[in-house]
């Protein structure tokens, strides 16, 4: 990449090829054999979970369903070698319907998955693949994948896989938020140098550059590199050879992590100071001095009207409040919970839970 400014604000984690940090029970991940062996309580209420295998919301939510007796089965989207199989004729796909489905992540495509620890991962399952296949081999991942999700006869969906698709573009939460009365930064998404300058000229803080979709980068080498929010300058950018998404810097007095479930909000704030890096992620260790806080009635039903425009049930919206006012940036619809039930307490995977069986 030539544009020069924007170089150093790739950084790479760590990457690790630690154990898996999660041991699935593999009765209910779908395509392993444990899995195809098993038998089940045909009368319990079945749960679809979709999501990746080194996340650990997704362990603990599916293991508390199964301490209730629900039926949980499991799709690791990133377990390339352990997807489930397609058969046709079509009726022998699904032997039987799903009473509620929860999406958490997506993607086959991102061979390391980034965890709320700043740890780069490569699932096992991708050693068999050569490297120079294996964008060939995440497509076609990816292509039995939402085949397979448009068959499964789902009753009703949590944060659906379509949903968490079109949520997940920052571009289309900024159109969703403002239409919501949620203020948003000043934001340019352009590939021309000329425009950014001209931008940056109302910008009387700064610049900043962050990514219009998903932070992480997967290198050639199978490690991977994270993109923060970062300032930028633009006089110091040659070029732009693909859209980038710029806004206004704000000066944050405190930063709002809002994770909502149904219609419970969850709230933890993070006070600033001058001189702190501008993506509080960069501190690993901040975590700790996040606090419990109470959003105004205003802002809390601007965020619920956010989530209904998307048509998702559980996200974790970031906002900013500086000296004069409060500002929406963006919304992880796959919604980091462990964290925070860890610094402050929270109840949110049990909270999931209760939203899957109980719609509330």
């Amino acid at each position: 990449m030539s544009a020069n400014g924007l170089a150093g604000h790739y950084e790479a984690w760590r990457y690790c090829d630690d154990p898996p940090v999660i041991a699935w029970d593999e009765r209910k991940v779908l395509g392993s054999a444990d899995f195809e062996n098993r038998s089940g309580d045909p009368t319990a209420a079945r749960v679809l979970l979709v999501g990746h295998s080194r996340d650990p919301d997704l362990a603990q939510i599916a293991a508390r369903l199964s301490d209730v007796g629900a039926a949980v089965e499991v799709l690791l989207v990133d377990r390339l070698g352990r997807q489930p199989n397609m058969t046709f004729p079509i009726e022998a796909i699904h032997s039987q319907p799903y009473d509620v489905g929860y999406c958490r992540g997506y993607r086959p495509e991102q061979v390391v998955h980034f965890h709320f620890d700043r740890t780069l991962r490569r699932d096992s399952d991708w050693g068999a693949v050569d490297p120079n296949l294996a964008g060939h081999a995440a497509r076609q991942a990816e292509g039995l994948l939402w085949s397979w999700l448009a068959t499964a006869p789902v009753s009703r969906w949590i944060n659906s896989p379509w949903r968490l698709r079109d949520a997940e573009c920052k571009l289309v939460q900024l159109a969703r938020a403002q239409q919501s009365e949620l203020r948003v930064p000043l934001t340019l998404v352009t590939s021309d140098v000329r425009a950014l300058r001209r931008f940056a000229e109302t910008c009387s803080a700064g610049v900043i550059h962050k990514s219009i979709d998903s932070p992480v980068v997967s290198m050639h080498d199978g490690q991977g590199q994270f993109l923060y929010t970062s300032v930028v300058d633009p006089d110091e950018i040659d070029c732009l050879p693909y859209p980038c998404l710029f806004q206004e810097r704000l000066v944050p007095r405190v930063e709002h992590r809002v994770t909502v479930v149904g219609r419970r909000v969850f709230t933890a704030s993070l006070r600033r100071e001058p001189g702190q890096p501008t993506d509080w992620r960069r501190l690993a260790d901040d975590h700790h001095r996040f606090e419990h806080h109470q959003l105004s009635d205003a802002l809390v039903s601007a965020i619920r009207e956010l989530m209904s425009a998307l048509d998702i049930q559980i996200g974790a919206v970031d906002l900013i409040e500086t000296s004069e006012q409060s500002y929406f940036l963006e919304i992880n619809p796959s919604a980091a919970l462990t964290w925070l039930e860890r610094a402050l307490g929270m109840q949110l995977c049990q909270s999931v839970t209760n939203l899957i069986l109980c719609g509330a």
